[in-house]
């Protein structure tokens, strides 16, 4: 039984070191005010690196600057989307379908900021 336990164990962490980090799609808004005031884009790269350095084990961001995605293959494997923008009228996400698209992400349990 200990035998067991112990190989269940072994299994159980070795598999999770190997764990392909998860993907994580995070939009910065395009710039709507002047310099040192809502930095979507320096915001974004930041918490990017900060994930980057801090957990690039678990999380492999791609950030996508000014904006929703022109090629929404950017999305595939997708584990969250986090946006950082105006909101509003402004948002990424009102844009075109992305809403719609967003909410069949998020209804395969793709999360989001």
């Amino acid at each position: 039984m200990k035998k067991l336990l112990l190989l269940t164990l072994t299994l159980t962490f070795a598999l999770g070191a190997v764990a392909k980090p998860k993907k994580v799609v995070m939009i910065a808004g395009r710039q709507s005010h002047g310099p040192l005031s809502h930095e979507h884009k320096a915001g974004i790269m930041l918490l990017a690196k900060c994930l980057q350095e801090n957990a690039g084990d678990l999380v492999a961001p791609t950030v996508v600057l000014n904006g929703w995605p022109k090629d929404n293959n950017v999305f595939r494997d997708v584990a969250a989307v986090v946006i950082y923008s105006d909101g509003g009228g402004r948002h990424p996400a009102l844009g075109g379908n992305n809403l719609e698209m967003l909410g069949r992400m998020m209804e395969e349990g793709v999360g989001f900021l």
